[in-house]
């Protein structure tokens, strides 16, 4: 799977065999619709119905964001994306390798709904039924049916990637640093400090506009595979950062403004971490508050996981139900 993506990663923005068009923000992408359509159900039925882009072949994108369109191609070609936050390493995500009821199923699953091990906010990140968004989580290869001798192999597999990933270490970094970050909206300063086993570049502003928007359009040209790697990240960076962070509020009002009213399992996310902290941290709570008068979800989910915090989910059905 890595060395397709490899190949097709050379195709990226050129102009070698492309046969597809699409402008957005007053940027031209050139494309292959033999790359980009079968992922992307948008960008086929254009391309293969009654629709004008069908002839033409140029797809015009008037309301979506240049940038965000750029991470959504370069996941399509590399089966992962750049946000000046997660540093790729030249490989494809998880998500991009999964099949693709694998990615439902996983898509299904709300994030972290282990509450009683929940970040704190300010940086101490505790295990729970999250997944690393570029790591194969552990008991992954027994959920598949691995064991035995097939297990040992892929364990000796994944030590061999450890070292290649050691010794390519200092070339990532250089291709890291020396990225362009022109999100625009997404700056804000991002906490000390790292995950252990997460791959996270702390010293760079936080992703969470990047992630939340690459979600947005993810789900709009029904690529699942890239909606799982954007809410990983999304999740991964909120929860270390949501106590301090003075664009959460203005985050979570994008998303619930973006978002449909269906998708709990993204919009869950910040009502349990608000949640958790919501009465230890007067901060938070008084970002919060107008965000959750704008939008009576939210206010009810928050309420929902303090009443499940404290013990009485199980009362009432769970949190799903209550949700």
């Amino acid at each position: 799977m890595a060395s397709i993506y490899a190949s097709l990663a050379s195709l990226l923005f050129e102009d070698k065999y492309s046969d597809l068009t699409i402008t957005c923000g007053g940027r031209t992408f050139r494309a292959h619709r033999a790359v980009v359509c079968p992922q992307a159900p948008f960008f086929d039925k254009a391309c293969d119905g009654s629709f004008k882009e069908s002839i033409s072949q140029v797809i015009d994108l008037p309301d979506d964001d240049p940038y965000i369109l750029e991470r959504f191609l370069q996941f399509l070609y590399k089966g992962t994306y750049e946000d000046g936050e997660y540093p790729v390493l030249n490989r494809p995500s998880l998500s991009a390798t999964m099949t693709p009821e694998e990615v439902q199923e996983e898509l299904d699953q709300p994030l972290g709904i282990d509450t009683s091990s929940v970040s704190d906010g300010q940086g101490e990140v505790p295990e729970t039924m999250s997944r690393d968004p570029t790591h194969t989580p552990a008991g992954r290869d027994d959920a598949r049916g691995g064991g035995g001798a097939d297990h040992e192999e892929e364990e000796e597999e994944e030590k061999e990637e450890e070292y290649d990933d050691d010794e390519n270490k200092d070339q990532s970094e250089i291709e890291y640093n020396e990225f362009d970050e022109s999100g625009g909206n997404d700056h804000a300063a991002n906490l000390a400090g790292d995950t252990e086993g997460v791959l996270h570049q702390t010293d760079w502003p936080h992703s969470l506009f990047t992630s939340l928007r690459v979600y947005v359009m993810a789900d709009k040209f029904g690529v699942r595979a890239l909606k799982l790697l954007a809410r990983e990240r999304f999740y991964r960076t909120a929860e270390r950062i949501y106590v301090t962070c003075e664009d959460f509020p203005a985050v979570v009002d994008e998303m619930y403004r973006s978002t449909p009213p269906n998708d709990i399992a993204m919009r869950e996310i910040p009502c349990r971490l608000v949640a958790n902290q919501y009465f230890e941290e007067k901060a938070l709570k008084e970002r919060m508050d107008p965000v959750m008068r704008e939008h009576g979800e939210l206010a009810v989910g928050v309420i929902n996981y303090m009443f499940y915090l404290r013990g009485f989910g199980k009362s009432f059905g769970g949190i799903k139900k209550l949700l």
